[in-house]
C-alpha cells in the first residue's frame, strides 16, 4: 500500500487475507508465501472496510467514494 493500512481480514480458512488502505486500494494476500494475489483493487476514495462471504470465495468492500 502507498498509504496507511486501515484494516485487514483473514479468509475463513486462514489461507488468505485482504487489506485496505487510505491509498484507495484493497489487496488480497497469500499468507503462506506473503505475496499479493493479483492486482490491487481500486476505489475512488479511501477504503473504509471489507467483508468476506462465509466460504471466503468473495469479498465486498466500501469506501468514502460512496
Amino acid at each position: 500500500h502507498d498509504g496507511p493500512v486501515t484494516g485487514a481480514l483473514f479468509t475463513p480458512d486462514g489461507g488468505r487475507a485482504i487489506s485496505w488502505s487510505d491509498d484507495k486500494t484493497l489487496r488480497l494476500w497469500d499468507l503462506a508465501s506473503g505475496r499479493q494475489i493479483g492486482p490491487a483493487m481500486q476505489h475512488d476514495g479511501p477504503v473504509t472496510g471489507a467483508l468476506f462471504t462465509p466460504d471466503g470465495g468473495r469479498a465486498i468492500s466500501w469506501s468514502d467514494d460512496k
